[in-house]
């Protein structure tokens, strides 16, 4: 069985890899040229929420699916038996 540290160890270093030029913009200063860093940081939230939406609607269109594609269908309704 593989170890939560394994896990760490391995994706901790793809998880930096993949932030860093992102949030490079917002921390870079060339000579003469002035970031700002509010624009970069809320450019960056506009980016990030519309990836969540895009994934909380796939995530609730398969559960969509799901629930009607196992629905019970001509479920004859009975009495329970007291």
């Amino acid at each position: 069985m593989v170890s939560i540290k394994l896990y760490a160890f391995v994706l901790a270093p793809l998880l930096i890899a993949f932030l860093i030029p992102i949030l490079a913009p917002a921390f870079a200063q060339e000579a003469g040229e002035f970031v700002n860093r509010k624009i970069e940081i809320w450019g960056l939230f506009y980016k990030f929420m519309t990836a969540a939406f895009i994934v909380g609607a796939v995530v609730t269109g398969v559960i969509v699916f799901i629930i009607s594609h196992f629905n019970e269908k001509n479920v004859k309704k009975r009495e329970v038996a007291r």
